[in-house]
This record gives C-alpha cells, sequence and structure tokens, in this order.
C-alpha cells in the first residue's frame, strides 16, 4: 500500500470513528476523531490531483471542521 492510501485510510477511519463517538455520545473520542480526520483530509486536498477525490477529502474536511467545533460548544 502506497503513502497516501495508507494517509486516506487513516483519516477515513478517524472520520467514521467521529461518527461513532457521536452515536454513542462520546463527544471527547468525537472531537478528537474529527481532528485527526480534519488535518488528513485536509492535507491530501492540498496534494492530490484528481478532481473527484480532491472534492470528496474538501467535503470531509469541511465536515470534520464544523462537527468539530459544534461539539466543541
Amino acid at each position: 500500500m502506497d503513502a497516501p492510501t495508507r494517509l486516506e485510510a487513516s483519516a477515513y477511519a478517524a472520520y467514521m470513528s467521529g461518527f461513532l463517538g457521536l452515536r454513542t455520545e462520546e463527544w471527547t473520542k468525537a472531537t478528537e476523531s474529527f481532528t485527526a480526520a480534519k488535518t488528513v483530509y485536509e492535507k491530501l486536498a492540498g496534494v492530490v490531483a484528481e478532481a473527484g477525490k480532491k472534492a470528496l477529502y474538501q467535503v470531509r474536511f469541511a465536515f470534520s471542521s464544523w462537527s468539530d467545533r459544534s461539539l466543541s460548544f
């Protein structure tokens, strides 16, 4: 597995972990997971050339940013 694929897999795992944290009302876990996903998706969106993947990363980055801010209140 190449480095970008590993990064994408780790970002997706963190993203899904954030949703699990929301579902189980583990707010700290959700916040930490979405923050981790946001960091990786932001980096991936900045370096990927494929338009479809770039858009997907940007949407997930935006959602992770929104979720992170919403959970901090």
